[in-house]
């Protein structure tokens, strides 16, 4: 399981690598990943209709978007330049809340 968990882990950060915007966006990464490991296994997804589509998706072992969106906290969490503007935003409103706490006199 370690190896998958990996290999993800590589392809999440190929694709980050490639449109750094998707670090911010899971639905559009979980597209990606999804299209990339479908391509891998051989099927012609640009020319698939969306009943087949669903039923591959649905009788294939892909990752999940669960899986896809945990390791890509994940991979953010432990390689900072694969993070996306939101996660700068949000830990930088963080420490502003801290040091408000902080100065705050009862």
């Amino acid at each position: 399981m370690a190896i998958i968990k990996q290999k993800l882990a590589d392809i999440i950060k190929h694709w980050i690598s490639l449109d750094k915007s998707l670090a911010d966006n899971d639905a559009r990464l979980i597209a990606n990943v999804l299209y990339g490991q479908l391509g891998t296994l051989g099927y012609d997804v640009p020319n698939m209709t969306a009943m087949e589509l669903l039923k591959v998706i649905s009788s294939t072992n892909l990752y999940s978007p669960t899986t896809i969106s945990r390791n890509r906290r994940k991979v953010q969490e432990q390689y900072p330049e694969y993070r996306g503007n939101k996660y700068n935003e949000r830990h930088g409103l963080a420490e502003k809340v801290r040091t408000t706490i902080k100065n705050i006199k009862i």
